[in-house]
């Protein structure tokens, strides 16, 4: 659901045609593709390059979406959710063959014999036939969400110029555009190709990927023969991700007596939206640092498929990238500290450990080359080597990325960002100012929701304003709590203002009814699935306000307070430069105002503090409130909760759900032989501190019980203490998690449910005695 689209004219140019006037440069380097021609034109995808009226389309998109891993994994989920049975290696073919285009032509007809060369071998590898194309739902992708889907999966380079960009002699930019590689955790200079991530994970769940390098060519050129391919085997991984990178480079680019070198890193066009990659310059090497990085990953992440093939079958794709780009690197089975080795972090000492390289490279060489028709050279093997040699010492493809990532990749699995994982609904309600107000506010969204949390059965992030809204209900919606990463940035940052401003009283009205709107439409999303319910993230409110002046009207402190006996469970946290002002938004000023100062402000690191905030918020048990049944029944109070090993997570549950309890138990039960830790206390203040006192814990394979009394003896709905719990995940179970919400192959899944509970004392009398009097006149009957 999206609001605030721009409205476009009829009448639309496209990138491609614009060539006529402006000179365009398409590097004819190695990359591959799925996609043929025919394919292409039947795909629909030119409508990716038109750029439309003003406003301009960004990457054919309405309003874009970021070209980041994180992004690509939370629509990937999507899929996995809408083709429960579609296996990973099926989900990469059809993806490919779907979106992806290499190196396109500014005619979209002839493609580089470089490109096709690749595309062969392709095919050949992996037995696709040649009109294999998979059709999607209307339902599975926006228009906006496939063209994002294209230029996420299909690399080109473009120096055509499209503003006031340095341009050189030819009228090419000095800085060419990079497409078809993604962002990382929203840093500058981290982009890897993701199609070569792809392939390599493709290989490795196929497994069985030695191929007679005789028979390959013949495949390839039906009736020939070549002797020099005797004896030679091709390991598909190898060839896939990094071999026709080296090949071509080896055939078309590296001169005598010349150093090997590649087409540098470079920046980002922005970090919270990020649509396209600039490099630095212009070398011509045809071969970018950024695709090296990919086939790389691609290279150790299917190695380590191959190795634990029966495992890693068995888990979803978005799990593996998750695993590999996230804090916990690749886990197996046999995994028992919850973090691995294989991880990006780790990118050049896990390159370098890969003992046959040079000889599988070399090999696919020999045929690579026999089917350009050309003769490999006298020193073809040193100069393979050469090449792999360099690519092992580039500072820049390796050390320049972890430098970036120092702090990231260098924290312990303590830290507390790393350790914290509570599911979260974030509403983000902006103060709508100045363009720098605007984007600042954008950039620390994009720092919150470029996330691997954020996902169709994760957390999710919804962005709204304060402006007046076209519909009567609600406050104005930017972008709702979809389950797609990074979206929320880029909506803001692209949404046209329209309309005047709401008061402070008119928004917080508004924000009773959009989260009324949401609990409804979740709790009948979720009431239709057949499913054991797994608890509601927890709600956080971020409200920004730039404004200074103390507000005293009691018609705001009125509507606070009907937002808060509504949604006791939602927490606002506060951001803007004036400490005092917002002090009647936040029930804990010293922990939930966040200063915004006035000067050059990193939107990275406020957007660090909140997430620790919002980490510790609590989770919500739910079951049948007090005010919808008159009783509330013991059935259906099972839910079952995943945490990872090392991890940890906010609970609460609410006195609207226990208001008439009397002797209650509480159960926290993990399965599979895992281990958890529970705490549990009536305090905010104590959950809220790193190394509580005072608190009742207990840590067990077994089940682990709370015997709460009278818990709200004397009060009611609205100041009797809620049950608050911490939970940490101990110990791995012993088999590997199935839960659609499970990151790892060991996270832990563990079940809560509960014992006498009560909503309503009066009506549970009322029908014990009455099937109390049944059965004594059912017993004076029989002995009649």
């Amino acid at each position: 659901n999206r609001s605030g689209k721009i409205k476009k004219g009829n009448k639309t140019l496209t990138m491609k045609a614009q060539i006529v006037f402006i000179v365009f440069l398409a590097y004819l380097h190695l990359s591959t593709s799925f996609m043929n021609v025919k394919d292409f034109d039947r795909s629909g995808l030119k409508r990716c390059y038109e750029r439309g009226t003003l406003p301009e389309r960004i990457n054919g998109q309405e309003m874009p979406l970021p070209s980041s891993i994180e992004t690509f994994v939370s629509l990937l989920e999507r899929i996995e959710s809408n083709y429960p049975s579609m296996s990973p290696t099926d989900i990469i073919k059809n993806l490919l063959m779907s979106f992806r285009v290499d190196e396109l032509p500014d005619d979209f007809r002839s493609w580089p014999s470089a490109a096709l060369f690749a595309n062969d071998f392709e095919r050949l590898f992996f037995s696709l036939p040649i009109d294999l194309k998979y059709e999607w739902q209307p339902e599975d992708f926006t228009d906006d969400e496939k063209c994002a889907l294209h230029f996420m999966l299909s690399h080109t380079i473009n120096a055509t110029a499209s503003g006031n960009e340095e341009l050189q002699e030819d009228g090419t930019v000095k800085r060419p555009r990079e497409y078809g590689v993604v962002s990382l955790h929203s840093k500058w200079k981290h982009a890897f190709s993701l199609s070569k991530v792809l392939l390599g994970i493709l290989a490795g769940l196929s497994g069985n990927n030695e191929r007679d390098a005789g028979e390959l060519y013949r495949s390839l050129l039906p009736g020939k023969r070549d002797e020099n391919l005797k004896n030679i085997k091709i390991n598909r991984l190898y060839a896939a991700t990094l071999g026709d990178l080296v090949s071509h480079y080896a055939n078309k680019v590296l001169k005598q007596n010349e150093q090997v070198t590649f087409v540098p890193n470079g920046l980002w066009n922005d970090v919270s939206c990020p649509t396209y990659y600039s490099l630095n310059s212009n070398n011509m090497k045809y071969v970018t640092n950024s695709v090296l990085r990919g086939a790389i990953d691609g290279l150790i992440i299917g190695t380590k498929l191959g190795e634990k093939i029966e495992t890693y079958q068995k888990i979803r794709l978005s799990q593996i990238l998750r695993m590999y780009y996230g804090p916990t690197g690749l886990i197996d089975e046999a995994e028992e500290k919850g973090r691995g080795t294989i991880q990006w972090c780790d990118r050049e000492r896990n390159f370098e450990s890969l003992r046959n390289i040079r000889q599988e490279i070399y090999n696919f060489y020999l045929l690579y080359t026999n089917y350009l028709r050309a003769v490999p050279s006298q020193n073809a093997q040193e100069e393979v080597n050469e090449i792999i040699n360099s690519i092992q010492k580039s500072t820049e493809i390796f050390s320049d990325i972890s430098a970036e990532a120092s702090s990231e990749c260098g924290r312990s699995d303590t830290s507390f960002d790393k350790k914290c994982s509570t599911p979260f609904d974030v509403f983000a309600i902006l103060d709508w100012g100045t363009d720098i107000q605007k984007n600042f506010q954008a950039e620390i969204i994009g720092n919150l929701s470029v996330n691997f949390d954020v996902g169709p059965t994760q957390s999710s992030v919804g962005v709204y304003s304060n402006m007046k809204s076209q519909l009567s209900r609600g406050l104005n919606t930017i972008v709702n709590n979809t389950g797609v990463s990074g979206c929320q940035s880029c909506f803001a940052k692209y949404y046209q203002r329209s309309g005047g401003k709401n008061s402070d009283v008119e928004v917080i009205q508004k924000l009773n009814e959009t989260l009324s709107d949401f609990v409804e439409e979740y709790n009948g999303a979720h009431e239709t699935l057949d499913a054991v319910k797994s608890g509601n993230p927890a709600k956080v409110v971020l409200y920004f306000s730039y404004s200074t002046a103390i507000n005293e009207d009691y018609r705001l402190r009125d509507a606070l307070w009907e937002l808060e006996k509504s949604f006791r469970e939602a927490t606002i946290l506060a951001l803007g430069p004036g400490k005092e002002s917002l002090k009647v938004f936040t029930l804990k000023d010293d922990i939930d105002i966040f200063p915004l100062p006035t000067g050059a402000t990193n939107a990275a690191d406020i957007a660090a503090k909140l997430k620790t905030r919002i980490c510790k918020a609590p989770a919500e048990f739910q079951f049948k409130e007090c005010d919808r049944n008159s009783r509330a029944a013991e059935q259906e109070n099972r839910q079952e909760i995943v945490i990872g090993v090392n991890k940890k997570q906010y609970w609460a549950m609410y006195p609207k759900y226990f208001l008439k309890s009397y002797r209650i138990t509480l159960k926290f039960k993990p399965m599979d032989g895992a281990q958890i830790k529970v705490c549990f206390t009536r305090s905010s203040y104590t959950i809220l501190e790193d190394n509580p006192q005072h608190i009742e814990c207990q840590e067990s394979s077994d089940e682990i019980k709370f015997f709460p009394r009278d818990p709200c003896y004397k009060r009611n709905v609205h100041n009797c203490d809620p049950f608050y719990f911490t939970v940490e995940g101990k110990k791995p179970p012993t088999g590997i998690c199935q839960n659609a919400k499970c990151d790892t192959p060991k996270d832990i899944t563990f079940e809560f449910q509960h014992e006498g509970i009560s909503c309503n004392v009066a009506s549970f009398i009322s029908v014990s005695t009455l099937s109390m009097l049944f059965a004594v006149l059912l017993f004076i009957i029989q002995k009649q």
